[in-house]
């Protein structure tokens, strides 16, 4: 069908987290279940994940240059699991399919500059300072910083890639809007994840 005509679902009660996995959360699981850690964390912090060896900024921050594997690992030592494509949907855009977070017009001071930035130089804001103004309907926060990964496979010719949602660093024409959609098919820069659960 046309990729614009609303597409209509039914999605099981879910729960998703309000922000993506920061670095600190990741280090403890990394800790716990001696997982490695993602290869731009500090030299002494690859040989023991501590949190407490994080800077705080980077402790706070999403963390990013993980596999889809890695986050589910995550994920399962959680609790949890990743969102399915159409679940990220929901909690990002609304049920009345937003553009971004907070409605379909665009604000700047919302959204915030980053995307104009060249992509080798950014770097995700701590969680702690994502703006309330910007989150979903549902109070979800930090939606357009990076990609996250989805437990979406992209179909069948893409055996080994993945939906991914989100913002696209790597290209800075537009603002990034919520209706981005890529495939990734291994960890990167600018792919971070939230991790959902089913609602008993």
């Amino acid at each position: 069908g046309h990729d614009d005509a609303p597409a209509y679902v039914d999605v099981k009660p879910f729960l998703v987290d309000r922000h993506p996995v920061t670095c600190g959360e990741y280090a403890k699981f990394c800790m716990e279940t001696r997982h490695a850690p993602p290869l731009y964390w500090p030299q002494p912090v690859q040989v023991f994940p501590d949190p407490q060896n994080l800077t705080e900024a980077l402790r706070d921050a999403p963390v990013v240059e993980v596999t889809r594997k890695d986050a589910e690992a995550f994920a399962a030592w959680a609790g949890k699991r990743l969102p399915s494509e159409v679940e990220w949907e929901l909690a990002a855009r609304g049920f009345d399919g937003r553009m971004w977070p907070y409605g379909n017009e665009f604000d700047e001071k919302k959204s915030g500059s980053d995307w104009r930035e060249p992509w080798k130089e950014r770097e995700l804001p701590p969680v702690t300072q994502l703006e309330p103004e910007a989150a979903s309907p549902f109070g979800v926060t930090g939606l357009g910083c990076a990609w996250e990964w989805t437990s979406t496979p992209a179909g069948e010719l893409q055996s080994e890639r993945y939906v991914v949602r989100g913002g696209a660093w790597r290209d800075r024409v537009e603002p990034p809007t919520l209706i981005n959609r890529s495939y990734e098919d291994s960890a990167a820069p600018d792919v971070m994840f939230r991790c959902a659960r089913d609602v008993e």
